[in-house]
């Protein structure tokens, strides 16, 4: 089966993934990582999307995204990777692919979805094995969610906010529930199909799509 066409759901989040060309650990440098961060909130003010997470890896990216008005996901995605691949080449004096030809997008279905997939992204570098606590990897926006630390980076998923009216109980509760392993993370495919959701959901836009 060939590859779905791009799809954009109004209000709708995605769960995005780029990952480095040939999976190599291109990210080297803390300015790398740094430089990313200030690419994607350059692109952000002037697309106007909402992002609720991110994890950035050495050799993959992770975002939990929603586009607003102004740009289709397509067109986000594009700026931040050709402006980034652009930098990365000419500041290492490198030339080639940085990242692989095609970003991976997930459309999810509604907020319970979007806390159960930021939940899976801030634990990605807890399953590499680099660390025993997702607040400890530097490159995450999980710190926000578990300790308030200013980010201006993320906007508030209304599911997360929802796990308490209390700012301390709130932080406590996702801290709790981000240190624990789940059934589902155990099947990364669920984070990787293209609708991410309810199996009612799953198959209605397999049928609409496909």
């Amino acid at each position: 089966m060939g590859r779905l066409p791009r799809i954009q759901l109004e209000g709708h989040p995605y769960h995005v993934v780029m990952r480095c060309n040939n999976k190599e650990d291109l990210f080297k440098e803390e300015r790398d990582f740094r430089k990313l961060i200030e690419i994607i909130a350059n692109f952000k003010e002037k697309h106007q999307f909402k992002l609720y997470a991110y994890t950035l890896m050495t050799n993959h990216c992770h975002l939990l995204l929603e586009p607003g008005d102004r740009a289709s996901l397509s067109v986000i995605m594009r700026d931040i990777m050709a402006n980034f691949a652009k930098w990365y080449n000419w500041r290492h004096q490198r030339k080639g692919h940085f990242w692989e030809s095609r970003y991976h997008a997930s459309i999810i279905e509604d907020d319970q979805y979007v806390l159960v997939c930021m939940r899976y992204i801030h634990r990605n570098p807890v399953r590499a094995g680099i660390v025993n606590k997702a607040w400890d990897y530097r490159w995450t926006s999980v710190r926000y969610n578990v300790s308030g630390e200013r980010d201006e980076l993320i906007h508030d998923l209304s599911s997360f906010l929802g796990l308490s009216p209390y700012p301390r109980v709130r932080i406590r509760h996702y801290k709790r529930w981000v240190e624990e392993p789940f059934d589902m993370e155990k099947d990364k495919g669920h984070f990787y199909d293209p609708f991410l959701g309810s199996d009612l959901f799953r198959e209605a836009m397999q049928k609409k799509y496909r």
